[in-house]
């Protein structure tokens, strides 16, 4: 979230990026990183529940990331 607010801040015309596209990427690459990270809050509460180790969880969640990447990368392109 740190690195996502300080990019944020970052002049889009400057860079020569549309600002929309600017937030997906930011926001894309957000939830990609919280959903496979073992330590991001989202997995540890999920492991707890579990009752797994979150290794475990973030590793089943790779199935999800190898799914959205592409799809992200295809819709950055495309607009």
């Amino acid at each position: 979230m740190i690195t996502v607010s300080a990019f944020a801040a970052l002049d889009t015309a400057t860079i020569g990026i549309d600002p929309v596209l600017f937030a997906l990427i930011l926001t894309g690459g957000w939830s990609l990183g919280s959903t496979v990270s073992p330590i991001s809050g989202n997995c540890l509460v999920v492991a707890n529940t579990m009752g797994k180790t979150p290794i475990e969880v973030a590793f089943a969640n790779w199935i999800y990331a190898f799914w959205v990447m592409p799809a992200l990368l295809l819709f950055i392109v495309w607009v």
